[in-house]
This record gives C-alpha cells, sequence and structure tokens, in this order.
C-alpha cells in the first residue's frame, strides 16, 4: 500500500474545477497561481495507487448566492488590483453527480 502524497494541480479559474484525482482524496487548499494571475494551484493529499475520478469544485463570487449543495470548503483566491475580486471554493461531488443536477 502506498503513503499518502501532496501534489499540486494547476487549472484555469472558472465557476467549476475539475480535478482528477481518488475518492479518498483530500482537497488541502487553493490559493491563485504564483505567476499565471488568473489560474489556480490547489493542493490535494491522496493515495497515489488509488483510482482517480473526477471531481469537481465550485467556485463563488463575494456576495454571490451559495449553492445548496456546496461541501467542504477549500479556500479563497483573490484576484485583480489590490485583490479587488474574491473567490472561495467548495467541494461539491464527484463530475457525474454535478452533470446530473445541471
Amino acid at each position: 500500500m502506498a503513503e499518502q502524497t501532496i501534489w499540486r494541480f494547476e487549472d484555469r479559474l472558472a465557476e467549476h474545477v475539475t480535478l482528477t484525482i481518488p475518492p479518498s482524496a483530500e482537497v488541502l487548499g487553493i490559493r491563485t497561481h504564483r505567476r499565471r494571475r488568473r489560474d489556480i494551484e490547489v493542493w490535494v493529499r491522496l493515495n497515489p495507487e488509488d483510482p482517480p475520478e473526477p471531481r469537481v469544485l465550485v467556485a463563488v463570487g463575494t456576495g454571490h448566492p451559495v449553492p445548496d449543495d456546496v461541501g467542504r470548503f477549500v479556500g479563497s483566491v483573490f484576484f485583480g488590483d489590490g485583490d479587488a475580486f474574491a473567490f472561495h471554493f467548495f467541494e461539491v461531488g464527484r463530475a457525474e453527480e454535478v452533470a446530473s443536477d445541471g
């Protein structure tokens, strides 16, 4: 059995961000990308031997309604001059569950 490790994923800022990670993986945090200010970095603790599946994070802007079906809060990212815009990310589940709800 492999030990859990921490991996970093990169993606574009979007309302829905899909990560291909094992079901047992834990999203540890999220931040604005160090060099590409319109991208994000996500840190995940996972067992690399476990089979991955698509999981979705949803971004909610400050002052916007929070969907009823969001799960655990995983972090906030800030964009713009003086960090004018904040987006708060929540886990919402496996990709096929999110697609069937829409």
